[in-house]
């Protein structure tokens, strides 16, 4: 009965975190959606196609600080062999420089091919990075199945922000004061990161810095992220690199249309985030116990969970885009109506792969993310290349769609270790299938 009690408390701990966390990207996600909507509207196609493009733009450089331990941290914070207090001084120090290159190498970018207010946007936006490096104290209190706290400070951040950018609207403010409110919610997120941090968490006194040991630890998540990090590099420039050859091939306005369809796409991905990073703790626990069986079964019932809420909001928001983008944005952006028709059923694709990447760092086969990524990379450039000119943001919906299908799905044939996964996921496609052979195999045991 203890035992009983025991696991229930876990798995209660659990739900509770996934609750704050999806409640949070909720909150969150209505807040953006209306926000964008204003915004859109405001600026008209033109001027809000110049700021996704360096929104979009700002993403890419910002991939520098990622360096490839968003997993490796909270997996390094749960592992029990693990000083946890180096971990989070060698993990700030590696995102701090990341980040801080990203700003450098962003407002050369800038000054180099940017013009006129484009160019002070992407400046102004690339401050903001400086203060991502505080994500880090999200990561540890993933480890801690204590997602309420970054989640409220996240919460008030965009709230004041967003009334920041709704006064902006109010005031007829243009396209470099919403850039600046921007960097207000970075700078708001990562004080409200360092108080939750300061007021909960216990790992010691972080200024007692043995930088002899850090560099040490520094240099080791280094090595274990450089393959999760040039996957990365290879995953923001498949899900960014769009908007930038629109703006580049065609115009910011063809960029206005595409990225509110991308925004109403894109906004559902935090769901499957925070489902796998709220059990990531658990899959890595029952894969460290040697309970195989157990850690598969996790990641099969996870996975056709993943893949029919995907499913259900493909379908949903796909069969109504019309009516959403009119009602919404305005008669001036219908034409996106059909972009979020079909770049909404990436989402399958994306849910899923929410997952593999975290089975990816618990195996430590982390070449698999960089070639999965890569390939992904790779088919997007080719085909926005071909279908742009052509289809324009269609043609760079479509090549959306078939990147991350490549890099999600059809990539793990390459591989005797990740055909594994290829499987997994195929039983959560085909799930309806599954059911009906089940049914019909009760059946005939019971005559």
């Amino acid at each position: 009965m203890q035992g009983v009690n025991r696991l229930w408390e876990r798995l209660s701990g659990y739900f509770l975190n996934t609750s704050w966390m999806v409640f949070e990207r909720f909150f969150t996600l209505g807040l953006n959606f209306l926000i964008s909507i204003v915004l859109a509207r405001h600026l008209g196609v033109s001027d809000f196609g110049i700021f996704s493009y360096a929104v979009s733009l700002v993403a890419l450089f910002s991939v520098a600080g990622h360096v490839g331990l968003s997993g490796i941290l909270v997996k390094e914070f749960v592992s029990k062999s693990s000083d946890r207090l180096v971990v989070l001084q060698a993990g700030f120090l590696l995102k701090s420089s990341g980040y801080l290159l990203g700003v450098i190498l962003l407002i050369c970018f800038s000054y180099m091919t940017g013009e006129g207010v484009e160019s002070v946007v992407l400046v102004i936006l690339a401050c903001g990075l400086l203060f991502q490096a505080l994500e880090i104290v999200d990561f540890y209190f993933q480890s801690e199945v204590r997602a309420k706290l970054p989640s409220i400070a996240r919460m008030v951040a965009i709230s004041i922000a967003s009334l920041v950018k709704l006064f902006g609207v109010f005031l007829g403010m243009g396209i470099i004061y919403f850039a600046a409110s921007n960097v207000l919610y970075l700078m708001l997120l990562g004080l409200g990161f360092s108080y939750v941090f300061v007021r909960y968490a216990n790992v010691g006194n972080v200024f007692a810095v043995d930088w002899g040991v850090v560099l040490l630890k520094a240099k080791s998540l280094l090595g274990d992220g450089a393959l999760v990090f040039l996957g990365s590099i290879f995953a923001l420039i498949y899900m960014k690199i769009d908007q930038v050859m629109l703006k580049w091939m065609v115009g910011s306005e063809a960029v206005g249309v595409y990225s509110v369809a991308a925004v109403l796409s894109e906004a559902w991905y935090f769901i499957p985030v925070a489902v796998v990073s709220s059990l990531f703790p658990r899959l890595v626990n029952l894969r460290e116990s040697g309970d195989e069986i157990g850690y598969y079964k996790n990641i099969q019932v996870l996975m056709d969970f993943l893949f029919w809420l995907a499913f259900l909001v493909a379908l949903l928001i796909g069969g109504m885009s019309d009516f959403i983008i009119v009602s919404f944005y305005g008669p001036e952006y219908a034409d996106a109506g059909g972009v979020l028709a079909v770049h909404i059923w990436a989402s399958v694709f994306v849910f899923m792969r929410a997952l593999l990447s975290r089975w990816i760092i618990i195996e430590k086969v982390l070449v698999f993310s960089v070639v999965t990524q890569g390939m992904g990379a790779l088919f997007n450039i080719v085909l926005n290349w071909f279908l742009i000119p052509e289809y324009q943001e269609i043609g760079a919906a479509y090549a959306t769609l078939v990147s991350y299908a490549v890099a999600g799905y059809f990539s793990l044939l390459l591989s005797r270790k990740t055909r594994k996964m290829f499987w997994i996921m195929s039983r959560a496609v085909f799930g309806l299938y599954r059911m009906f052979v089940w049914v019909r195999t009760r059946q005939v045991s019971a005559k």
